[in-house]
C-alpha cells in the first residue's frame, strides 16, 4: 500500500482543514492567540489542548511564513 501512495498516516487533529468544525475553531483561536504573541501555556490551558500541539501548530505557522 505505501508504495502505491494509499498510505498517507493519520490526519492532524487540529488543523485549517480539519474534518471536525470544532477543530477547526479551536485551530484558528490557537493561530489568533499565537500571531498575539501569547504564551504557549496560557493558550494550551485556555484552549484545552497539549502544549506539544500548540508547538506543533506554531512550527507549521513558521513553515508557512
Amino acid at each position: 500500500l505505501k508504495k502505491k501512495g494509499h498510505y498517507k498516516g493519520r490526519p492532524v487533529k487540529y488543523a485549517a482543514d480539519a474534518k471536525n468544525p470544532h477543530d477547526r475553531l479551536t485551530y484558528n483561536v490557537i493561530v489568533n492567540k499565537l500571531n498575539k504573541e501569547e504564551p504557549i501555556k496560557k493558550i494550551a490551558e485556555e484552549t484545552g489542548v497539549t502544549r506539544d500541539t500548540v508547538y506543533r501548530i506554531k512550527k507549521m505557522m513558521d513553515k508557512i511564513s
